[in-house]
């Protein structure tokens, strides 16, 4: 499947052609924590999507500081080479350490805290990659916006992961996760977590642990 995200434009809005109307039509029906921001980058994955792990996540989140961090030049080269699926020292850029001001690279170094402290962060960026189930940024989701054009390349990548057998970890949304890919519901290589509240992914929240950490030790 060709990848959608080789033609988003590398200035605002950062929105793909063919999602524009759904999300336009979307924005002007809902209150300002449901906004879905297209003045930043989209995240619809981090890390490499032939990963040998694969997190299930909702959608990234926006804080304030987002604003400025994504007009940094050296974190928008990043964000445009995940996109693209470029190589990079850090295939999961948002572990990078030079981007360590970023809020999104403070809330996934808490939740893969314990991956990182056993296994380095160099390793965990490069055999970790999660999958947004909807792309863009918002304060708070509302699952009304799902079902835009671009959703179908994430679950793509999903299937392809099911097809070579990697493991998957649901973070969130697991009904929503197997109502756009049916074939999750049946895979075997997926743990889950027990409370998605807290998505840590930690010996104490995560069952079958120890499956983990033997794919990041291969």
């Amino acid at each position: 499947m060709k990848n959608p995200w080789l033609d988003l434009r590398n200035e605002s809005p950062f929105v793909l052609d063919c999602d524009r109307e759904k999300i336009h039509l979307f924005n002007q029906s809902v209150k300002a924590r449901h906004k879905l921001r297209v003045d930043i980058i989209p995240e619809p994955y981090l890390g490499h999507p032939t990963a040998p792990i694969l997190l299930l996540n909702l959608n990234p989140g926006y804080s304030p500081k987002d604003k400025w961090i994504h007009a940094e030049k050296s974190f928008a080269a990043a964000s445009m080479a995940s996109l693209a699926i470029q190589k990079q020292a850090y295939p999961f850029y948002l572990l990078n350490p030079a981007f360590s001001k970023s809020p999104g690279h403070q809330w996934w170094t808490r939740r893969l805290q314990s991956l990182i402290a056993e296994y380095g962060v160099d390793l965990v960026a490069k055999k970790v990659c999660c999958v947004e189930l909807f792309p863009y940024h918002s304060i708070s989701f509302n699952k009304r916006c799902l079902g835009v054009p671009s959703q179908a390349y994430g679950s793509h990548i999903v299937r392809s992961a099911i097809e070579r057998g990697a493991l998957i970890v649901q973070m969130r949304s697991r009904a929503l996760w197997e109502a756009a890919v049916p074939e999750l519901g049946g895979y075997t290589k997926r743990i889950f977590l027990k409370n998605v509240q807290s998505p840590y992914i930690s010996r104490g929240n995560c069952e079958h642990y120890d499956e983990l950490c033997a794919v990041l030790s291969r």
